[in-house]
């Protein structure tokens, strides 16, 4: 018999669902957090750059929060889809590389409409099944993400108006614009040189229409000459600027790498370990270790088959994790990739 509303099946199954959204909130956090961080990167001023370090600080204190909540409702962590989120904000960090710093800013956008709405769904869960904890939490959530949207839209406002913005594009981001501008501008060249002799065309077959045979074809080959010569002008500009973003990306991730195996040290020096542990995790999400520090003796110097068999001798989900991060960052051989998915379900199926 179908159980009522407020039946025994029914709750628990909210509940359910209340910890699935929360664990949801949890990994999409952690993503916010790393998304503040490479931001700060990008900050115009120095009082942005605090704007973005605070925001990055008070994203770590909403993820305590968060598991808090989870534990307090005897809920448990989907340490699983922590890792995930990492390697998803460290692919984004990556892939943003290739496009403007407005489209970069709008995927940031959609993740905060993400946050914000999952958490007024949460807040609703909390209410229905009469979790106060749940209901504060999730009201000073939506404060804060509500927040964060305004902010981004005053940022794309900023640039769209032309106006001096809070952030600044990286290298990549600025030659892929400029590549752009460069394609546009080839492609309205072209077309208003088309444009141009038809019209041109036109009135010589008004004048001369005994003529207009040999007219039409001459001036119909000029005007594809032109167009031609123009569209290989833009191909071949484009095709310089994304060979430059290209490079230029992969020294910025170079200098990246170097800056957080340099953080790591410091802190490590210093005696803050906690902060070690936090930069050597990021490191290991973004495949940053330097090989030496994989638990793969000579990782690079193995071939496909090697890799993937060394792979399958690991008995740690992490290790493999970590390979595998290096992998995508490195070398990117499907079928490793493909060996160390699997070696990670094998491990996941025997302790489950």
């Amino acid at each position: 018999m179908i159980q009522t509303r407020a039946g025994s099946t029914t709750v628990p199954t909210m509940r359910d669902e209340l910890l699935s959204q929360l664990n949801t909130l949890l990994r999409l956090t952690h993503t916010e957090e790393m998304v503040a961080q490479v931001r700060r990167t990008q900050a115009m001023t120095d009082a942005v750059e605090r704007e973005l370090a605070r925001n990055a600080l008070l994203c770590r204190e909403r993820a305590v929060e968060l598991r808090d909540l989870i534990s307090a409702l005897d809920g448990v962590q989907d340490v699983f889809g922590m890792a995930v989120g990492r390697l998803s904000a460290a692919a984004k960090s990556q892939l943003e590389q290739g496009t403007t710093l407005p489209e970069a800013l709008f995927t940031d956008l959609a993740l905060e409409h993400q946050l914000l709405d999952r958490t007024r769904f949460v807040r609703r869960l909390g209410e229905e099944l009469h979790e106060p904890r749940v209901i504060d939490a999730m009201e000073r959530l939506e404060a804060a993400h509500t927040a964060n949207v305004e902010w981004l839209d005053s940022v794309l406002a900023e640039l769209a108006a032309g106006e001096p913005a809070k952030l600044r594009p990286t290298t990549a981001q600025a030659a892929v614009a400029s590549g752009r501008r460069i394609a546009f501008f080839g492609t309205r060249q072209a077309a208003q040189a088309v444009n141009r002799s038809v019209a041109a065309f036109g009135k010589v077959q008004h004048r001369f229409e005994h003529r207009a045979g040999d007219v039409q074809h001459r001036l119909r080959q000029r005007a594809g000459d032109v167009q031609h010569r123009v569209a290989e002008s833009a191909d071949g500009a484009m095709d310089l600027l994304l060979r430059l973003g290209r490079d230029t990306s992969e020294v910025l991730i170079a200098g990246r790498d170097a800056a957080l195996n340099r953080a790591e040290d410091v802190a490590r020096e210093e005696g803050s370990v906690r902060v070690a542990d936090e930069v050597h995790v990021v490191r290991e999400s973004l495949g940053a270790l330097r090989v030496d520090e994989l638990p793969i003796t000579d990782y690079d110097d193995l071939n496909a088959g090697m890799a993937s068999a060394r792979i399958e001798q690991l008995d740690s989900v992490d290790e493999v994790e970590v390979v595998l991060a290096y992998e995508w960052a490195n070398k990117h051989r499907p079928s490793v990739t493909k060996a160390a998915d699997a070696r990670i379900s094998e491990l996941r199926d025997a302790t489950s």
